[in-house]
């Protein structure tokens, strides 16, 4: 038991890895300059230049990815355009509402899918077991965003 724990931990740094390299990945491939967007009407070539320099837009993107790591480890993960502070700081103010909306939708999951389970398992081929699974199906493939509103 030991082992397996031991080698599951050992799988989180290359998931970990692989989930950075997408995400930077990503962020790198959304269209447009993200220093037009920064200077916005006050765009000059040398302003621009410098902007890129200290954002380290500059370098290689391999050195860029290590950069963005880097910081990310430390906790530095940057500054929000829109409010200005810190980006660590405005997800920590919201982490709380979200744990929490995390804690209720899951009692209301095990709330609804113990019992349906049980009536599936103790009826079997019976209208209340293809009930059960039909709720249960139906959950699972209507959308999230539908089945939200």
């Amino acid at each position: 038991m030991r082992i397996y724990i031991l080698r599951r931990l050992l799988e989180v740094v290359p998931t970990v890895l692989m989930i950075t390299l997408v995400v930077f990945v990503m962020m790198r491939s959304v269209p447009g300059d993200p220093i037009v967007s920064l200077l916005g009407d006050a765009y000059t070539e040398d302003d621009a230049a410098k902007l890129r320099e200290s954002y380290g837009l500059d370098k290689p993107i391999l050195a860029q990815y290590l950069i963005w790591l880097g910081k990310l480890v430390q906790g530095d993960w940057g500054r929000s355009i829109l409010s200005g502070r810190s980006v660590l700081q405005d997800v920590l103010v919201r982490l709380p509402i979200t744990l929490e909306l995390v804690v209720l939708s899951m009692a209301v999951a095990i709330a609804i899918a113990v019992p349906a389970g049980v009536i599936a398992s103790m009826r079997q081929n019976t209208w209340g077991d293809y009930t059960a699974m039909t709720v249960a199906l139906a959950g699972v493939s209507i959308p999230e965003f539908f089945l939200g509103v």
